[in-house]
């Protein structure tokens, strides 16, 4: 069984080279021989095998010494960074050299192989470096200082100064 994110790789490339609608209708077709979804989307997938672009395969790096010798990072920070450098990544301004450990790199590479990865990077690693929303509200209860205090003491302090005004100079204010 192809997972939802195979699938849409799969429609992807199919589309590129124009051959999802001829994809799409073998699927049909399988599907009124009796086959289920999944063995109807196998089936089309071995007859269009030869149609689908292969992936790009990811660069080739040679590693120098020291820069294996890295600090250990949290995998959440890991992640953050590849999630700040994916577009430095495809434009060739970040190398292995900037990676903060060997495991973000990786990171990187891998979910810049194919948008499947690209695209299961998104719905499934990132959130989970979003801290639950429980979390945020336990954070937002303990800051119990909205600045209310401050804009009255700000409002009577404005008040007293026009006072002040209107007593030195009159209604009118200063001439």
């Amino acid at each position: 069984m192809a997972s939802p994110a195979k699938r849409t790789e799969v429609r992807e490339k199919l589309r590129a080279v124009g051959k999802w609608e001829a994809f799409s209708d073998a699927c049909r077709r399988h599907r009124a021989g009796g086959l289920n979804f999944d063995q109807a989307w196998a089936e089309s997938e071995k007859e269009f095998a030869a149609d689908l672009p292969a992936d790009k395969p990811p660069p080739v790096v040679e590693v120098a010494a020291a820069s294996v010798e890295r600090k250990e990072l949290n995998e959440r920070d890991a992640i953050r960074w590849v999630f700040e450098n994916l577009a430095g990544y495809e434009l060739g301004t970040v190398t292995v050299n900037d990676a903060p450990s060997g495991g973000a790199w990786g990171l990187l590479v891998w979910v810049k192989a194919n948008k499947a990865n690209e695209s299961d990077f998104y719905r499934n690693i990132w959130p989970k470096t979003v801290p639950a929303r429980s979390k945020l509200d336990d954070e937002s209860a303990s800051y119990g200082d909205d600045g209310r205090e401050q804009l009255k003491i700000l409002e009577r302090l404005l008040g007293a100064a026009k006072d002040d005004v209107v007593s030195r100079h009159g209604p009118q204010g200063p001439a």
